[in-house]
């Protein structure tokens, strides 16, 4: 895109960076505000459950982290199927 525009990149960062923050920032506000006017609570700690019965499903996560190794390496995305799917 910079390229194209003949725009410097960092001018285009920084606008993209601009608009992720207000969006996240919309998102988060019309969240709270839902939350509000339903009147949802916090959940209280004796809540939540144990560590010890979530940490045999944390192999839920290996995508992410393959994902995350893969895009930060700068492999190709469909790798990290492969090698889960081995």
């Amino acid at each position: 895109m910079a390229e194209m525009t003949a725009i410097p990149y960092w001018t285009i960062a920084k606008c993209a960076a601009l608009s992720a923050v207000l969006y996240y920032v919309g998102v988060f506000a019309m969240v709270h505000l839902e939350a509000v006017k339903i009147g949802l609570q916090p959940m209280d700690s004796s809540d939540l459950p144990p560590l010890s019965s979530v940490l045999p499903r944390s192999y839920l996560l290996l995508p992410f982290f393959s994902w995350y190794t893969s895009s930060s390496r700068g492999t190709p995305l469909p790798c990290p199927a492969c090698w889960l799917s081995s």
